[in-house]
């Protein structure tokens, strides 16, 4: 038994990797969806065809990916996720 603890202490003494924590994902999956087909010129309602979503939830997306990337409108958000290199 005192193996076993001494064993758990020392791998709780070892010393971490330099590598930095992952950060979550700035944007969802379905937000890059949505902004790879703002991205192509699509409107709201073509983009809810193509994605199998309301317009209104695409109208949400889009506000959403322009309130995290901090941009007053649609061609805003383009360019900022392209220098990011979210598209």
């Amino acid at each position: 038994m005192d193996a076993v603890v001494r064993a758990c202490r020392g791998g709780l003494a070892a010393p971490l990797p330099d590598t930095p924590p992952s950060q979550p994902a700035l944007l969802s999956a379905r937000e890059r969806d949505v902004l790879d087909c703002v991205a192509r010129g699509l409107s709201d309602r073509e983009i809810a065809e193509q994605l199998g979503i309301s317009p209104h939830t695409v109208h949400r997306h889009v506000a959403n990916i322009r309130g995290k990337l901090g941009c007053p409108s649609r061609t805003a958000a383009i360019a900022e996720a392209s220098r990011r290199g979210l598209l």
